[in-house]
């Protein structure tokens, strides 16, 4: 009875614990992973003995030449909570091939340091037509029970096609023409993963789909349907103004597509086209994915006074208050006919999560400088602001009115950021009106702008200090004659 009551209050306090205490020490033993890479970003992780897929089925090459490198890269992961080891690996080699590939090892290293990477390359050299096929071994350590000296096998297998002459092909690359590739099927990665953004932000910035006929001169057309969208139907928006239907080798056109939540949830959409070059599927499709929200998934913008996080829970909560961005004036930011100063705050609402090693903290929030767009009458002081907020906080900076003159005035405080789920940049719209400016004395500024002459009230001050001036000295006259 005594172990269930002990085993029952450690449940209870084990939460009370974790969220005191230091997270537990990481595992000690390495973590590996592989990747295909294109442009700097992987595009596929690989699994020992893979078939040969994506960019590792080479595209067709002339026989007699050779095709672009292929990277592979090998990392020894920091896991989440700081976890990972480093650990050795041999040099790779061609353990089995029908001949046509070169590799190249000269930048791989022999022991990968927790947190960082070697390389090798790949190529495609047909000596004649045909199929050709190829397995890249590589020896390492980073077996999960960690056997130190004791190394297993990771295989790389690729594959190509040797022809005769050049032949239209169908290369899809993400941002750019020399961007990462997009393979006909591939899971949602890199910019085709939209992220988070509110129901109420408008669509994200467009992502640019490049279709190129990757061909040597002298190959085909390459020809192309009408590109569609298909799933998630409103949640996606498609740019054909600059797509082409016909490509020569070597051309290429250009496919924008942005992710415009109208709903809450996550949406998943498909990009698809024909194409005709007999070697990638077709139709090709691609996949994008995005979430929409109703709240900003890190920004918070308020006017009012805190608190803004509840922290006495194992993971912070938000609590202030939030502006819409690009709200019509009211409350403290309608500043009346006087002048005054408004603080703003912007919070961190990425606040973490709390898992079996303890509380770990969102993203930090980017901010760039706010800015005022419109009249003079506002401007900005960013006293205390800083442009990094981490995690469950916050940062500061004030909007001043002194009218300039008479009239409503209005401005917009734009404030740059880096969350992708929200407007950028945040608009804060402002106003306030001046009344009884520049007033007599006809100057161009009133009291409060420092220019132009003082205002009449200022003469008649200074004509009683010369009247007062003038009695005294004729006082004290009198007496010198007096005296006399």
């Amino acid at each position: 009875m005594r172990c269930l009551a002990f085993f029952v209050l450690a449940l209870i306090a084990a939460p009370l614990w974790a969220s005191t205490s230091p997270s537990p020490p990481p595992p000690p033993y390495p973590f590996m992973s592989v990747e295909e890479m294109s442009a700097g970003l992987p595009v596929a992780f690989l699994y020992d003995n893979e078939s040969a897929a994506q960019g590792r089925e080479f595209p067709p090459t002339v026989s007699g030449s050779q095709s672009a490198w292929l990277t592979i890269r090998v990392t020894s992961d920091a896991v989440q909570f700081g976890g990972g080891m480093g650990f050795a690996v041999q040099p790779p080699v061609i353990t089995s091939a029908t001949g046509g590939f070169a590799l190249d090892a000269s930048s791989f290293g022999t022991f990968i340091q927790v947190g960082t990477s070697t390389e090798f390359r790949v190529r495609f050299t047909p000596p004649t037509t045909g199929v050709f096929t190829a397995t890249v071994t590589f020896g390492h350590e980073a077996d999960p029970m960690f056997n130190p000296g004791v190394y297993s096998d990771f295989r790389v297998n690729v594959s190509g096609t040797g022809v005769s002459a050049a032949v239209p092909y169908a290369m899809v690359r993400e941002g750019s023409v020399a961007g990462a590739r997009v393979f006909s099927g591939q899971s949602n990665l890199n910019a085709r993963d939209f992220k988070r953004r509110m129901t109420s932000a408008g669509p994200a910035a467009y992502l640019s789909l490049w279709v190129t006929n990757e061909a040597a001169s002298g190959a085909g057309t390459l020809n192309l349907g009408t590109p569609t969208l298909s799933g998630a139907f409103g949640e996606f928006s498609l740019d054909l103004s600059q797509f082409v239907t016909s490509l020569s080798a070597g051309a290429s056109t250009e496919i924008r597509v942005a992710f415009d939540p109208a709903t809450v949830g996550i949406h998943q959409g498909t990009l698809t086209f024909d194409q005709d070059d007999g070697y990638n599927p077709d139709p090709y499709s691609i996949t994008l994915n995005g979430e929409g929200l109703l709240e900003s998934a890190q920004i918070r913008v308020s006017d009012a006074a805190g608190p803004f996080f509840d922290t006495t829970g194992m993971v912070p909560a938000y609590i202030g208050t939030h502006m819409d961005e690009n709200a019509a004036p009211s409350g403290g930011r309608d500043f009346g006919n006087a002048a005054g100063t408004l603080t703003i705050t912007v919070a961190n609402a990425d606040v973490g999560v709390f898992l079996w090693a303890g509380y770990q903290p969102g993203a930090d929030l980017t901010l760039g400088t706010p800015t005022v767009v419109g009249d003079a009458d506002f401007t900005v002081g960013l006293v205390g602001f800083n442009n990094t907020v981490a995690s469950a906080n916050t940062t500061t900076f004030e909007i001043h009115f002194n009218p300039q003159a008479d009239g409503v005035r209005s401005a917009v405080i734009e404030l740059p950021h880096g969350d992708a789920s929200e407007h950028a940049p945040f608009r804060i719209h402002v106003t306030g009106v001046g009344v009884g400016v520049g007033q007599g004395g006809g100057g161009s500024g009133g009291g409060n702008s420092g220019g132009g002459c003082v205002s009449s009230s200022s003469s008649g001050g200074i004509w009683l200090f010369a009247g007062l001036l003038g009695v005294l000295c004729a006082c004290a006259a009198l007496g010198q004659r007096r005296r006399a």
